[in-house]
């Protein structure tokens, strides 16, 4: 059964991983560099700074409106997947439960391969044009003072110091990826949990809803924000901007996160054991 699984997992990942779909990552990366790296980077041209590798990245991942996208454009590459065929399961001899433990590893590898592509396709948007140290460039430690007037006309460019005083830059973009990567796996198993009750397109609906109704309750230290899975994702989020004070420690979202995966796990382990396959 064990085999079977990994071979099922890979099927799927290979499918997933050349399907025409795949592209709306690479837009995604387009997109959210252009509209955010690209200006970055003219300012420092301006300035004559040079700008941290991981900065262009922290900041992608530190924005309300990015949190929502980069699981949403998650949810739309994964709306058709996994894919069943009876053909597949007649070469496997696939149990219920080991066509699930076969889903949710590939959900474990796309959700992985998705977040790396992400931070992968932002670091070739820098290199050559940026530095590799682990400590923040001017860009984001002076040039508010240096620069008033650049700095007020060009404020979405900047980190706040919710997240650029809390930790390094490679910590900041470490600690975010693997967030976003936890919650793209939990939205992952949300969906193969209704796949098997017969109503995906449900747990696709509630994934989005999540992730919506997160980022409606994004009101800085409100505790509410703290029930939803995508405020946990955001770095700069754990901290108060203004004073060195904690709204929600990371390791306090690590262990939320660990809390809904495993329930998750548990439930499609157990229901695989009542349901026909889908």
């Amino acid at each position: 059964m064990r085999r079977a699984s990994f071979l099922y997992a890979f099927e799927q990942y290979k499918a997933w991983l050349f399907n025409p779909r795949i592209l709306l990552i690479i837009y995604t990366v387009v997109f959210l560099n252009d509209s955010l790296t690209v200006k970055m980077l003219e300012i420092c041209k301006e300035t004559g700074y040079t700008l941290n590798i991981a900065e262009p990245l922290a900041l992608i991942l530190s924005k309300s409106v990015n949190a929502v996208i980069i699981p949403i454009i998650f949810l739309a590459l994964s709306t058709d997947f996994p894919r069943n065929s009876d053909n597949l399961f007649s070469i496997y001899r696939m149990s219920r439960k080991g066509l699930v433990i076969g889903e949710i590893i590939f959900s474990a590898m796309s959700a992985l391969t998705y977040v790396i592509i992400l931070f992968l396709g932002t670091f070739l948007y820098c290199a050559g044009s940026c530095s590799a140290g682990n400590e923040w460039s001017e860009y984001t430690a002076v040039l508010f003072s240096e620069y008033p007037e650049i700095y007020r006309r060009n404020t979405s460019l900047f980190l706040t110091s919710a997240t650029y005083m809390q930790g390094t830059p490679y910590e900041v973009i470490f600690h975010s990826t693997a967030l976003m990567f936890l919650y793209t796996l939990f939205l992952s198993l949300v969906i193969i949990l209704f796949k098997q009750l017969r109503k995906k397109e449900a747990g696709v609906v509630i994934g989005i809803m999540l992730t919506l109704c997160g980022l409606a309750t994004d009101s800085g230290a409100s505790p509410v924000m703290w029930v939803f899975p995508i405020t946990h994702t955001v770095y700069g989020w754990h901290f108060d901007i203004f004073m060195r004070e904690q709204h929600f420690s990371l390791l306090g979202s690590y262990i939320y996160f660990f809390v809904l995966i495993c329930a998750a796990l548990v439930t499609n382990l157990a229901l695989s054991k009542k349901v026909n396959l889908p």
